[in-house]
């Protein structure tokens, strides 16, 4: 029966009998549409809940190190310094106050992560489950799942990078949203953490190479495309570097002068070297020896000594930078053998990153997991692969394995799927800033370089099969008489 309240119209049927149709209203058809939509998608849809539910329900509302607790405390209280993420902070400050808490945090990065890697994979299968469930298999492997519980400044620069390389590579023209997109990721990126201006250099080169966005002078040469793309490149990363220095000059930071941290790390390496302190009083707690220094840098490597180095006041700072500089102009062998032998730890070749994981009494006491058990049981899976909190970690963690992965992917494959040309590109990008910018050997500074490399560790494996399906559609009949004749050899 025909509700009178309702718009109809006149249908007559196959045996001439005449009735009245509703007809189909605006909010009717966005109904339509928005199931027609979830139908398409589900898959995806599906994949992110079991992620959520299997990363992100255990740890919930996520673990934290210090840095994000004395940020979040900074959030709270209005203040900043540019020691951690001032710019994040100022970004995340409105949604905090409506209730947008850690928690929320932990999600987001999970579904960006999630769908970004699947995005990448899908090329490879002809359905999208597959797709999914590889990428759900990727948010589980050690290495991830340790990143994507951890709702720190690392997992968002990462996060951020495999969310810009996705908008990239997935998308063949590039429309106004896909630029916005990419600006919104490098800036995360660079703001998350000052060494990301090398990734963003990359990145950027990536977006004018595979959107062709080149003048018609060097499309010929790949020489040209190739070193066009690279000063664009660098220029577009100067200009994220400089743009996220000015806009914390501008606002309301306080100056803390984190590049002491990185003078202590280099002194504090030279100094055992060359058997001479070189570390001014003013930078430690407490008065040290040489021994002591060695005692601390066995116990945490190349890592900050949190009861020996103290943030200095402004007055102190030039002490500490004349200290540094005077100890690479007296000794720049000593420096660069430090130099080269903090960045072999970080490679995985001389040793292996420090924290593979963070335990849950880091973070337990300033956000509570809502369930310890299933917190504990994470921890437990995590301490398969590694050796524990602050000591050596597993062979999973190992950066140069990832990298070795991606340059074979992209020998392999990479003329068929430019992206493995990029990824390698994106890790010797991470270990530059690491090793001009930060050096210190921690497994949450390389998280990139694990991220990308299962993305070319899926090519590598699936890339040849996926070519040998799509020659058989595109040629059937050849592939097919060739094994025919095959058979009457045999």
């Amino acid at each position: 029966m025909v509700n009178p309240t309702e718009q109809t119209r006149p249908t007559t049927t196959r045996t001439g009998l005449e009735h009245q149709t509703p007809i189909r209203t605006a909010a009717a058809d966005r109904a339509i549409r928005s199931w027609r939509w979830v139908a398409r998608r589900w898959p995806w849809i599906a994949g992110l809940m079991a992620t959520w539910a299997l990363i992100a329900v255990p740890v919930f509302p996520g673990r934290a190190n210090n840095d994000t607790i004395n940020m979040v405390e900074e959030l709270r209280a209005g203040e900043y310094t540019d020691w951690w993420s001032p710019l994040l902070m100022m970004v995340w400050k409105p949604f905090y106050e409506i209730g947008f808490g850690l928690g929320f945090i932990l999600l987001g990065q999970i579904a960006v992560f999630f769908v970004g890697i699947a995005a990448l994979i899908r090329p490879l299968f002809v359905r999208t489950w597959p797709a999914v469930a590889t990428a759900v298999a990727i948010c589980l492997f050690p290495t991830s799942y340790a990143m994507l519980i951890n709702v720190i400044r690392d997992t968002w620069m990462t996060v951020a990078v495999v969310g810009c390389l996705a908008v990239i590579y997935r998308s063949r023209r590039p429309a106004p949203i896909h630029g916005a997109l990419l600006l919104l990721g490098c800036f995360g990126i660079v703001a998350a953490r000052q060494n990301g201006v090398f990734v963003i250099v990359v990145i950027a080169a990536a977006a004018i190479m595979h959107w062709g966005l080149l003048p018609n002078a060097v499309h010929r040469s790949i020489v040209r495309r190739g070193l066009f793309a690279a000063a664009v490149g660098v220029v577009v990363g100067a200009g994220f570097f400089v743009t996220a220095q000015l806009l914390v000059r501008v606002t309301d930071v306080t100056p803390t002068g984190p590049e002491t941290s990185t003078y202590y790390v280099d002194l504090d390496e030279m100094s055992t070297r060359v058997g001479e302190m070189l570390v001014p009083e003013v930078m430690i707690r407490d008065t040290l020896t040489l021994d002591d220094l060695a005692v601390n840098r066995n116990y945490n490597s190349d890592a900050i000594g949190p009861l020996v180095f103290r943030r200095l006041p402004p007055e102190d700072r030039p002490v500490a930078t004349d200290a540094w500089r005077d100890a690479i102009t007296t000794y720049p062998r000593v420096y660069l053998q430090a130099r080269w032998q903090m960045f072999t730890r970080q490679l995985g070749w001389s040793g292996a990153p420090l924290e593979p994981y963070f335990p849950t009494e880091v973070s337990a006491e300033a956000f509570p997991p809502r369930s310890l058990r299933l917190s504990e049981l994470s921890t437990s899976y995590l301490s398969m692969f590694d050796a524990g909190f602050w000591q050596q970690s597993g062979i999973v963690h190992r950066p140069w394995i990832y990298v070795a992965i991606s340059v074979a992917a992209a020998w392999r494959f990479g003329r068929r799927w430019p992206l493995l040309y990029t990824i390698p590109g994106i890790q010797v990008a991470v270990f530059a800033g690491l090793f001009f910018l930060t050096p210190i050997s921690k497994v949450r500074l390389v998280y990139p370089v694990y991220a990308v490399g299962l993305v070319s560790f899926a090519f590598l494996v699936l890339g040849a099969e996926t070519l040998r399906r799509r020659l058989q559609e595109s040629y059937p009949q050849r592939t097919s008489s060739g094994a025919s004749a095959a058979s009457g050899q045999d």
